[in-house]
């Protein structure tokens, strides 16, 4: 943004205008908490909604070194924000349309089938308020989202979640027929195991992501055992512990205290599950963190990243430095730490690029064809890997299949080619793979394909999931362009 849209925004007070960095006035979002980013003098900054009445509806955040990261709640329509700070004044009118996706994320708190919802905390005046905290976290895990995506380029696209008529997440208070002792006994990959295929049974997997969150997790403090605790995603479900749910924010206005609380953690009470930090704060941070990565790993393509700083590495470590503008106390660093903006967790743009075009990620409502899907062959006269998509390719993924994913590339198209031909051994050599190549197209349609052309030995090796019929008539769809709407790969090419 340049320093002239900044004050045509601005109200003019003799002071050092307040900039807000990230976002324009007039912009539109698709999701409910916007993230002011941007410089001020010392002090601290407010901002007002004067068109949501409820508490989320003001906030007030620190300016450390000039910078401020704030948190604001909208509702449908335009919001005429108001920022102040030490006498400064500025307006930023934004839009919020809400998603109209058919596909959604949905927040389940499990319980026993006794229905305890407690969760442990070492604070005896503790809410316990659930609801509260789900609703929280999952707004700003969407808000992160679309944040990290526009940063890289993708634009503010992120996952939609299930609101009720009042604007808040949904959470659905489910019960698993087993007593919690029954379920502790279990472990983590055990209950994996047990509740995937039973949450499906609920109908809860068509066109539907799951956060789950078991209620009966339990830490005994004499034999330093955590019991229901795991951090484990794939296909339509994630499912989380509860066991750092006491240091979450309850609430929007609620996240600056809850990610700067240095309060120590109680070995009596709590399991220290903090990467060394041990205080609520960094429990808070890695329990959050814990739950956008495996989130990650429920839509489709995203792995484990080489990125120190990113959602799909241990930057998930660092989910509240995305809120705020300094780092609080820790055991690790026992002063506050200025972070650089590089020294912030984020979707890296491998993974950011995957889920800009995941069916999730489309805010308008659309019905996507799911035939003539993508795939991915061996032309053996040629010597070339051929991808085809007769819907077009939108995105394109090379990677040595590694983990994480080493020698990574990405390309993303506008004008959907529907053929992308590659030499073999010249892919193998440039991704240093010289056992095979993983390959991933996505087509217009959002459907997927992925393999490892190392797979392909003999002219008989169909596409995995591929019929012979389905393949010859992909094999003439492509030898009936006469090459038009094809690329031909090079080492060169971007």
């Amino acid at each position: 943004m340049t320093l002239g849209l900044i004050l045509a925004a601005s109200v003019f007070t003799g002071n050092p205008p307040i900039r807000i960095l990230n976002l324009r006035n007039g912009d539109q979002i698709r999701y409910p908490v916007a993230l002011l980013r941007g410089e001020a003098e010392g002090g601290r900054v407010s901002v007002e909604n004067p068109q949501n009445p409820s508490p989320d509806g003001r906030n007030t955040g620190r300016v450390v070194n000039k910078r401020f990261r704030l948190l604001i709640e909208l509702v449908p329509g335009i919001n005429h924000l108001k920022v102040s700070n030490a006498g400064s004044r500025t307006t930023l009118d934004l839009v919020y349309k809400p998603i109209t996706s058919l596909f959604k994320v949905n927040v389940i708190y499990l319980t026993a089938s006794d229905g305890d919802p407690y969760y442990i905390t070492q604070n005896p005046q503790d809410k316990q308020n659930y609801r509260e905290k789900l609703d929280t976290a999952a707004k700003l895990m969407q808000t992160l989202t679309a944040e990290s995506l526009n940063d890289s380029g993708f634009g503010r696209k992120t996952f939609p979640l299930d609101f009720d008529s009042s604007g808040r997440v949904r959470v659905r208070t489910l019960k698993y027929p087993a007593t919690a002792d029954q379920l502790r006994a279990k472990t983590g990959n055990e209950l994996y195991d047990l509740i995937y295929p039973w949450l499906g049974k609920q109908g809860l997997f068509d066109n539907q992501k799951n956060i789950v969150v078991m209620a009966f997790s339990r830490y005994d403090p004499d034999t330093k055992k955590a019991f229901a605790h795991i951090a484990w995603g794939g296909g339509d479900m994630g499912l989380f512990s509860s066991l750092s749910m006491c240091g979450w924010p309850d609430s929007i206005r609620d996240v600056e205290r809850a990610f700067s609380d240095p309060t120590p953690l109680d070995p009596k009470m709590l399991y220290d599950d903090s990467m060394g930090r041990s205080n609520m704060w960094g429990l808070a941070s890695t329990g959050l963190g814990a739950v956008i990565h495996e989130l990650g790993h429920t839509f489709v393509g995203a792995e484990h990243s080489g990125d120190p700083e990113s959602i799909m590495s241990r930057g998930f470590d660092h989910f509240n430095r995305f809120f705020l503008p300094v780092e609080a106390p820790s055991n690790i660093v026992p002063t506050e730490f200025a972070f650089a903006d590089n020294q912030v967790c984020r979707w890296d743009p491998y993974n950011a690029s995957l889920l800009s075009c995941d069916r999730f990620f489309q805010p308008d409502a659309r019905r996507f064809r799911d035939d003539l899907p993508p795939r991915i062959y061996l032309d053996w006269d040629t010597d070339e890997i051929v991808a085809a998509a007769p819907n077009g390719i939108r995105l394109l993924h090379l990677w040595k299949q590694t983990d994480p994913p080493s020698h990574t590339a990405y390309k993303q198209f506008s004008d959907l080619p529907m053929v992308i031909r590659f030499k073999r051994s010249e892919l193998r050599d440039v991704l240093s793979a010289p056992e095979g190549a993983a390959i991933h197209v996505t087509d217009g349609e959002g459907q997927v394909f992925s393999v490892n052309e190392g797979a392909y030995k003999s002219r008989g090796d169909l596409p995995p999931i591929t019929s012979a019929e389905y393949d010859a008539q992909l094999r003439k769809f492509v030898a009936d362009l006469h090459g038009t709407k094809t690329i031909r790969w090079t080492p060169q090419s971007n």
